[in-house]
């Protein structure tokens, strides 16, 4: 094989929903078309009261792109309770077995309990009266635990923990909030058992032209989104000829403080999620957390202890 060309490998969805085969007429049909062309669209109508912001809708486009197959590698931070998790985990998931229900999807968080809670919520919506109004029945009644559930066509939600075993190959991969907390991400040998989970476990049981998705508030500069950017490994890869195996990124401040560089073209000073968390109460988030903290879990650039901080005001 020559080692400038990435093999061409067939695209995962093998079976797609065909709206046109699906009984049903009026707004109805106006509202499933719209929730299956729009990931935003369709977390909206299961999460009665959710709108979606401006960064929701970026998020969601990015992930829209994962399942269209122009993105294969995508690593999102954003700042805690943003609603990240929500939209990725959870919606993204059900939105995608929706579409393809032969689709295989393992998802991973740093406890069983976290990645239990995901599942059961994806599972929740596609029971959900709301969901049978517009979309045939999707669960595979035999295979319906909380931790793993089945579609009638094959399909799966598979949730584990960071460290936990897996035997069940995936189309995608979906690794939330991989760091437990601070003292976990500032130990190596923690960061090491992730990284090793990671290439030993996950990256394993991932399909030839499978998905993997990152999502996290950054940690550290050695912590699972940042190993993932090494230039040494970024470099790599590129020279290789494989650039689709490396990550997009998608990075935002919770206070934009680099209008030039920022994704959703905002102002200095704006919040990411103004309806929500004002710029005011993010100062007095940052002045309560402290700079270091605020750096890393908010504005997505971690700093080693006791080295320079850019304190914003």
């Amino acid at each position: 094989m020559n080692m400038q060309e990435a093999p061409q490998a067939p695209s995962i969805p093998k079976r797609q929903i065909q709206l046109e085969q699906l009984p049903l007429a009026g707004d109805s049909a106006a509202l499933r078309a719209a929730c299956f062309l729009s990931l935003a669209t369709f977390s909206e109508t299961f999460y009665p009261g959710w709108e979606a912001a401006r960064f929701h809708r970026l998020l969601a486009r990015k992930l829209e792109d994962c399942l269209r197959r122009k993105i294969k590698r995508l690593i999102i931070n954003v700042p805690p309770q943003h609603g990240k998790s929500r939209l990725a985990s959870i919606t993204f998931p059900a939105w995608a077995l929706t579409k393809f229900p032969t689709l295989r999807i393992f998802q991973a968080g740093h406890t069983g309990e976290l990645s239990r809670g995901f599942s059961m919520e994806a599972r929740t919506l596609v029971s959900s009266d709301r969901y049978r109004q517009l979309f045939p029945s999707l669960i595979n009644p035999k295979v319906n635990r909380q931790d793993h559930w089945q579609t009638r066509l094959g399909g799966y939600y598979y949730a584990t923990s960071v460290g936990g075993g897996t035997g069940m190959p995936a189309d995608i991969i979906l690794i939330d909030d991989p760091h437990r907390d601070r003292a976990e991400a500032n130990s190596k040998a923690a960061r090491d058992r992730v990284w090793q989970w990671f290439t030993s476990t996950a990256m394993t049981r991932l399909a030839p032209d499978g998905i993997v998705i990152v999502i996290q508030t950054r940690w550290h500069r050695d912590d699972l989104a940042g190993r993932l950017q090494d230039p040494v490994q970024v470099a790599k890869l590129n020279e290789a000829g494989f650039k689709d195996m490396n990550f997009e990124v998608l990075s935002l401040e919770a206070i934009c403080e680099n209008p030039a560089k920022d994704a959703l073209g905002r102002s200095f000073g704006d919040a990411l999620w103004p309806e929500v968390r004002t710029a005011q109460w993010l100062n007095g988030q940052r002045l309560m957390i402290g700079s270091f903290e605020w750096n890393a879990l908010y504005q997505q650039r971690p700093n080693p202890p006791g080295g320079n901080v850019v304190d914003v005001t």
